[in-house]
């Protein structure tokens, strides 16, 4: 299969929350599984139809300063009984809370991958 993807994509848990647009108002908390330049990949227990869209807030640890952004769900997978991967296309989001995100995202991986890098 042919790797679509523009970006490269970084695994990450970060804790968030989300509201689906054109609902009720309802708070939803969710876990960010992974982040690219232009999406992330969400864990939760709601199912979010393909098309529609969510305001977000992720909790960068140690910061004290959430991050919104908008997303348009483009997949989304049943995983076991209860939960689902989603897939969101980023839409909406501040270029600085974007670099937060990305800046976060890949020191969490160069830590993880230093041991890794070392020459010997």
């Amino acid at each position: 299969m042919k790797e679509r993807r523009k970006f490269v994509r970084f695994d990450t848990y970060m804790d968030t929350s989300y509201e689906l647009l054109g609902s009720r108002p309802l708070k939803v908390k969710a876990r960010l599984k992974d982040v690219s330049r232009n999406g992330v990949r969400l864990s939760g227990k709601n199912a979010l139809l393909k098309g529609s869209y969510v305001d977000m807030l992720i909790e960068v640890p140690g910061e004290g300063r959430d991050i919104s952004a908008f997303g348009k769900v483009v997949s989304s997978k049943k995983l076991g009984k209860a939960y689902y991967d989603t897939n969101l296309e980023l839409t909406k989001i501040q270029g600085n809370d974007r670099a937060r995100l990305l800046d976060y995202v890949y020191n969490e991986w160069v830590k993880i991958q230093r041991p890794k890098l070392a020459i010997v």
